[in-house]
């Protein structure tokens, strides 16, 4: 009853400040190249923000220019390489009314004279790590963390110009002996940090800003123990205290869920006694062993399949095989898919593409990781980029585009548009590229003992190819149809009278595809897995990318599906429904899911999808990606969870 009372009397607190963060239109217009990039560092901030019960909103430039920034909202620049002059004037307009910000890595002249700081300098961390973390100053905030792990690979270093510009956080090198100068500033009206928030150690980056803001705004530490006390006992698949309770059957846990309750009265007493700062340390602390019971309670399932991909063929981040292939065992993954091919180049010993220089002078990491990850008891399997080369090497490029063995924009372009930018495709379609894609996998499969081998990219890019004439040809012989005007009657838009039957055309071009090259794999090695990593909306995606995967299940083409299911927490009804629909589309066939574990703000949310998934229907998972800072922070927990 306490924490029923405790959690009811919490549920009408609303947030004093938001945090406002503006999106860098300008800059991405002009660089589409960095939306990835941008993403990412935002995704990073707004975990942060919205990890201690903060809201945020994210703005667009045209909205500020029109309107200027909303007073009473903390302003968050985690990511503006440019701020058009207008915005900056509409800033100092913010600045002017009473509001604070932070500033991180770019700061603008006008900007940064105005905040009181010298010219900023680039320095690189170098091999010494010299930004590893952000320690304390003399001078530091109140409630602000010792130490902040950053692993920040450069910074720009300035100094205050004011005596009201405090410097409360210096960088320090990963041996904790040296400091290249400060990092975080304060002044009277915002504060600016020399690199941008990276990833991992959420908790202390979240309590450093929260210091930061609570330098403007008094009732911040506050607001977020109340928060962090609302939220201590709400999960997804126990939704209030209730569900918490009928989650934790047996004697133990119950026994544990009142310990957890009875902290959590004591906790709401320090906060009301003013303790506001202890409160919410201790409340992020009950949350941290709420979440282990949460995980405790999760049952796992001995028959799915568990995976990750690794993105580097040299294993994951600095550790090599085999530290990276005794973390995936000893947090219960069975198998690793290792990116062994990227932009028409092999990152292993091969005859049939251009190997990779440090394959050359003789490292072989797919050799490695076999006998690593086969020492521990993993699979490996070996993933292919089959056909986005986008930036291949010019030599690459250059012989391809005599041969004509590219997709074709519908410009006539030899590169299509990806994302805004434009990047090479191999056209799947070309007799010698279907032969050079089955002879680069089959290859693979002949010469390394892999368990499998993976098809990624295995598509077109939406409606962006291929146009060519070639394609033109292909077309009219294998439908028998004709095109009075090329490329028009084939286009989506407008649509031409032919768009549909050249979809469908484009479709048989991947199944053949994707039948050639397991035929090839299979010859040489019948019991080599052939899997592939596939668009998630089915049968949307069918028509769009011209992958129709259910067939290529059902022709023996691949032994199982890995549906790329990469959402966020408020895309969760999506997800759910298009697993639902990728195991109907399937029936009796291995649909393994495919998680966008960098998605997810924290291991709960993983752990939860991966629950979920089963519940809809998947047999196993893929997590996309397996990092360094995954690898520490999230596996460890989901093997308390569903990884049992």
């Amino acid at each position: 009853m306490v924490l029923a009372a405790l959690t009811m009397a919490l549920a009408t607190v609303t947030p004093a400040q938001d945090v406002v963060i503006l999106r860098p239109n300008a800059y991405l217009a002009e660089h589409r190249d960095k939306v990835g990039e941008a993403t990412k560092f935002l995704n990073v901030a707004r975990g942060i923000i919205g990890s201690v019960g903060l809201t945020h909103h994210t703005v667009n430039e045209a909205d500020v220019l029109a309107d200027g920034f909303p007073q009473g909202q903390f302003l968050l620049c985690a990511y503006n390489p440019t701020i058009p002059e207008g915005v900056q004037q509409r800033i100092q307009e913010y600045l002017d009314a009473g509001g604070h910000a932070l500033f991180t890595y770019y700061l603008p002249e006008i900007l940064r004279e105005r905040l009181g700081l010298a010219p900023l300098e680039y320095a690189a961390a170098g091999d010494e790590k010299l930004m590893e973390y952000l320690a304390t100053a003399p001078d530091a905030l109140p409630g602000q963390p010792k130490n902040v792990k950053q692993s920040s690979w450069n910074a720009h270093i300035t100094e205050p110009t004011r005596d009201d510009v405090r410097v409360v956080a210096k960088w320090l090198s990963a041996d904790r002996e040296t400091s290249p100068g400060a990092a975080l500033f304060v002044g009277p009206e915002a504060a600016y940090m020399g690199h941008l928030f990276t990833d991992g150690d959420q908790a202390e980056k979240a309590a450093l800003l929260v210091s930061v803001i609570s330098n403007y705004y008094g009732g911040t530490w506050n607001l977020i123990a109340k928060r962090a006390m609302t939220d201590a006992f709400e999960f997804r698949h126990a939704p209030g205290v209730e569900a918490f309770r009928e989650l934790c059957q047996g004697a133990w846990y119950a026994q544990r869920l009142a310990k957890l309750e009875t902290r959590a009265q004591r906790i709401e007493i320090l906060r009301m006694t003013g303790r506001k700062r202890k409160a919410y340390r201790r409340a992020k602390a009950l949350r941290n062993d709420v979440e282990r019971l949460y995980l405790a309670c999760m049952n796992g399932r001995k028959d799915e399949f568990r995976a990750a991909w690794v993105v580097m063929p040299g294993g994951v981040g600095d550790w090599g095989w085999e530290k990276t292939a005794r973390v995936a065992k000893r947090n219960g993954l069975d198998a690793l898919f290792v990116r062994v091919e990227w932009r028409g180049t092999a990152h292993y010993k091969s005859t049939v593409l251009r190997m990779d220089e440090d394959v050359i002078a003789g490292d072989d990491p797919l050799a490695e990781a076999i006998e690593a990850c086969h020492r521990h008891g993993l699979e490996v399997h070996a993933w292919f980029i089959n056909n986005n080369w986008r930036t291949p090497s010019a030599d690459l490029i250059e012989e391809f585009s005599k041969a004509g063995r590219w997709q074709v924009a519908p410009d006539g372009q030899d590169r299509v548009l990806e994302g805004g930018e434009r990047v090479y495709w191999v056209n799947p379609s070309d007799p010698r590229n279907v032969q050079l894609e089955a002879d680069m996998m089959a290859e693979v499969a002949r010469e390394y003992d892999v368990d499998g081998v993976h098809f990624d990219y295995i598509r077109y890019e939406n409606y962006s190819g291929s146009y060519g004439d070639a394609d033109r040809e292909r077309f009219e012989r294998d439908t028998g149809l004709r095109a009075a005007r090329w490329p028009e009657d084939v286009l989506r838009t407008p649509r031409g009278p032919l768009n549909e039957p050249f979809l469908e055309w484009r479709v048989e071009q991947i199944s053949d595809l994707v039948e050639a090259c397991s035929d090839a794999v299979k010859a040489e090695d019948p019991e080599c897995d052939v899997s592939a990593a596939v668009y998630p909306a089915w049968p949307a995606h069918r028509l769009i990318v011209g992958q129709d995967w259910p067939r290529w299940l059902e022709e023996g083409w691949i032994d199982f599906v890995c549906p790329m299911n990469y959402d966020s927490p408020s895309y969760y009804e999506r997800h759910e429904g298009r697993v639902v629909a990728q195991r109907e589309a399937a029936p009796g066939f291995p649909v393994y899911s495919g998680i966008g574990a960098w998605l997810q703000p924290n291991a709960i949310e993983v752990a939860d999808q991966i629950v979920t998934d089963r519940a809809n229907g998947a047999d196993g998972f893929l997590l996309f990606s397996f990092t360094e800072q995954f690898g520490e922070e999230v596996l460890p927990r989901l093997r308390r969870g569903p990884l049992k």
